[in-house]
């Protein structure tokens, strides 16, 4: 399956601290927590987002990310037939300047919000896609904060020669999301 997704520019995904003002004509959802697998220590969240893009090349803003996310995992995929390797390699080589423009930025807005107290992360995604058919996208990315811990069961008759072996796991999250309703693996 893995053969078939095509990566959608992951390297273009910026977690920062801006403010809204910034991308006020860019289209914002928060997509729905689709998937979680629970690791030692942190979890891979995946968040399923639909939307109707135009044709050509867009943004769109994935909000409301969780405080305890590690940035550097943040990776977004669709199953679209659309080829971006080529325009990934490309891409991949404009970010090293991008994200130093972005420490310099960052430093300018710090400076300029000094004292204030709200923090936001997002995911800013840049998509180009031919045509105008309705895509799903998969925003993943690791958060700490969660943990699993197993626990073994056996049960033995010693009158019999079979043995039962439960296998039970505990997690638990403090994320900072909603996993409610989510299969977790």
């Amino acid at each position: 399956m893995k053969n078939q997704t095509q990566i959608i520019a992951p390297a273009i995904v910026l977690i920062a601290l801006l403010a809204p003002v910034a991308f006020a004509e860019v289209p914002a959802t928060t997509g729905t927590i689709s998937k979680v697998t629970v690791y030692r220590g942190q979890a891979l969240v995946t968040r399923t987002v639909r939307v109707d893009l135009p044709p050509g090349t867009s943004e769109l803003i994935v909000k409301d990310l969780p405080a305890k996310i590690v940035p550097e995992s943040i990776y977004a995929q669709t199953s679209d037939n659309t080829k971006y390797y080529k325009q990934r390699i490309e891409l991949e080589d404009k970010i090293t300047g991008l994200k130093k423009e972005q420490q310099l930025l960052d430093r300018k807005r710090n400076e300029l919000v000094a004292g204030q107290s709200r923090t936001e992360r997002e995911a800013v995604l840049f998509i180009s896609r031919a045509g105008d058919k309705r895509i799903a996208i998969e925003l993943s990315y690791l958060v700490g904060g969660a943990n699993r811990q197993q626990q073994y069961n056996l049960r033995a008759d010693p009158e019999k020669s079979n043995v039962l072996i439960e296998y039970n796991a505990i997690v638990n999250q403090t994320s900072g999301e909603d996993w409610d309703g989510v299969a977790l693996r």
